[in-house]
């Protein structure tokens, strides 16, 4: 339980025009308190369906074998966490199935409506830009 970065999650939806700052100055405060930065994620790429910021950040626990206790931060704008919401019954048949051609399916239906969704000013080159490969894709290395 204690590898796992997402048992505790929180959401912040933040307004179009005020994303990137709100990100910036969210993780800025979390840093300021001590709670260490962990891994930064940001899907506002939109190559694979979900639009959002995925951080992971860190406070100390004596409990855990790490010493450290991980949590989730989801940045999102309104229309970002609503695109969430109406593809999750999607993701959640996407992550369960094995027909690669439903899982195929489900992937492209969710980059479909993700087009939709406006990319905040600036959200782009907050964190690291980062993607999942798509189903049936694999990353070869030369």
């Amino acid at each position: 339980m204690w590898a796992v970065s997402d048992a505790l999650r929180y959401t912040v939806v933040l307004a179009l025009d005020t994303y990137t700052a709100g990100v910036q100055a969210t993780v800025a405060r979390l840093e300021k308190q001590g709670i260490q930065t962990i891994k930064l994620k940001n899907y506002w790429g939109g190559s694979d369906g979900y639009l959002g910021i995925n951080d992971v950040f860190g406070i100390p626990s004596p409990l855990s074998s790490t010493g450290i206790l991980k949590f989730e931060v989801q940045f999102h704008t309104p229309e970002s966490f609503r695109h969430k919401m109406a593809v999750h019954i999607q993701y959640e048949e996407f992550r369960l199935t094995l027909d690669p051609v439903r899982k195929m399916s489900l992937h492209e239906h969710s980059i479909v409506k993700a087009k939709r969704v406006r990319v905040p000013v600036g959200a782009l080159e907050l964190q690291t830009l980062t993607t999942h490969v798509m189903p049936g894709k694999h990353l070869v290395s030369a």
